[in-house]
């Protein structure tokens, strides 16, 4: 596991998150990744 998906998972679980929730924020993150053919914490608005 990365340490960035780690790191939401934690977040999301200290805000209450439902399991749903966090099954569906790692789905589009995971979406975003595979569509930029990179990781997430390296993109940029540029």
């Amino acid at each position: 596991m990365t340490a960035l998906r780690q790191t939401m998972i934690e977040a999301m679980r200290q805000r209450g998150f439902a399991q749903r929730t966090h099954n569906t924020c790692l789905m589009v993150i995971t979406d975003l990744a595979r569509y930029f053919h990179r990781p997430p914490d390296t993109l940029s608005t540029a």
